[in-house]
């Protein structure tokens, strides 16, 4: 046999066993990749009694922070708004994460006291008036949002939670507002999270 085919089979050994190497190592690395949304996202429920967010490493709860118009702010007001704000940051060291969200405007309220009002009403001026308002609140309810704020935070379990919860709304005054919100927001906020592309209803 000639050098040659000696050396074109030495090849083939070599680059066949390349090829094993590498698919055995794509296996290893398919079988370490987590296969239901269940093994990616941590949250797993929520707490009915503490209303807190359940999570593989433990609980986390969100809070909404009171939005203030910065432009109509003078420059006292605007810096003890600094001042606050920085003085939070210092005493609450724990994890925390701020998420800005543009939510739809809330006016079922609204609509279904206008419809009860349009349904007794006898006077065709002013049910010319209402069905009006009705329409602006609909039209703002499906095209206008308002942009929110909130900050989550974490903790080892609820006892912990709780610390910092109460940590939270001791600090919380009119510079610096922190609000609980309801576990329906908390879904909305979650699945806005999950979901980047999706409006909120």
């Amino acid at each position: 046999m000639s050098k040659g085919n000696k050396d074109d089979k030495r090849i083939k050994k070599e680059e066949k066993a390349f090829l094993k190497a590498e698919k055995k190592k794509k296996r290893k690395v398919e079988k370490n990749i987590a296969k239901l949304v269940s093994d990616l996202i941590p949250i797993l429920d929520i707490n009915v009694e503490s209303e807190s967010i359940v999570t593989n490493y433990g609980c986390m709860d969100i809070f909404q922070i009171s939005s203030k118009d910065i432009y109509s702010l003078n420059e006292d007001e605007s810096n003890a708004h600094i001042a606050t704000f920085a003085r939070f940051l210092r005493t609450y060291q724990s994890p925390i994460k701020f998420i800005f969200m543009n939510f739809p405007i809330e006016t079922t309220t609204q609509q279904e006291f206008l419809i009860k009002q349009i349904k007794k009403c006898k006077n065709e001026t002013y049910e010319v008036l209402l069905r009006e308002k009705l329409g602006q609140l609909m039209y703002l309810e499906r095209d206008k949002t308002n942009k929110e704020f909130f900050m989550a935070i974490y903790a080892d379990n609820e006892k912990q939670r709780y610390e910092k919860e109460h940590m939270i709304l001791r600090i919380s005054d009119k510079f610096l507002e922190f609000k609980k919100i309801s576990p329906a927001k908390k879904k909305k906020i979650l699945f806005k999270l999950g979901n980047q592309n999706t409006k909120i209803i």
